[in-house]
């Protein structure tokens, strides 16, 4: 059976995506980059709100994406994915599958069905109806050491408290701090 998990990385102020949106304000590094290939091996399907699922699109389909990080970039073109619309029909990226409606029936259909995890990139909406539709059930943060003076914060749309437990910590050489926390 597997999991939804939820990655991100985040700014010590809780801003995941900066005023630009570029990632030009975290430390990647060899030691972050082996972190993130290792992750996106771990898992199966690849979960993604709209505009997220565009920009991803735009990149890893894109020679640059290929040529500056050619064993990412093709798993993240072949494996599954699944967006989130209401109004996307048709699907550009290969391996995708658009879901409309019930989020939750479908989703516990393919925890049920999956030997491995499912994962959200970035989809900060999502993210959100996914914790009260109570369907993730881990939360990754890499958190970096910077301040971002404006931006999109990673749970603006969260209201009732929810209790994570803290399963995992790390400092990366970067000054990244991962956090891996289960959803009660």
């Amino acid at each position: 059976m597997g999991k939804v998990i939820v990655f991100n990385l985040m700014s010590i102020n809780g801003v995941f995506e900066a005023a630009d949106p570029t990632l030009d304000w975290f430390n990647i590094d060899d030691e972050f980059n082996e972190f993130a290939l290792n992750q996106l091996r771990s898992v199966d399907i690849l979960l993604f709100g709209r505009q997220t699922y565009d920009g991803m699109y735009a990149y890893w389909t894109s020679d640059d994406a290929s040529d500056n990080n050619p064993e990412f970039a093709k798993l993240m073109n072949t494996k599954k994915k699944i967006v989130f619309s209401k109004k996307m029909e048709k699907p550009q990226w290969e391996h995708t599958t658009v879901i409309k409606d019930n989020i939750k029936q479908q989703i516990h259909q393919l925890k049920d069905k999956e030997k491995k995890d499912l994962i959200i990139f970035g989809s900060a909406d999502l993210v959100s109806t996914f914790l009260k539709l109570e369907l993730i059930d881990e939360i990754r943060i890499m958190i970096s050491p910077i301040i971002l003076g404006s931006g999109k914060p990673l749970f603006k749309e969260i209201q009732d408290n929810i209790r994570l437990k803290l399963m995992e910590s790390r400092v990366l050489n970067s000054g990244n701090i991962l956090l891996n926390y289960e959803v009660h």
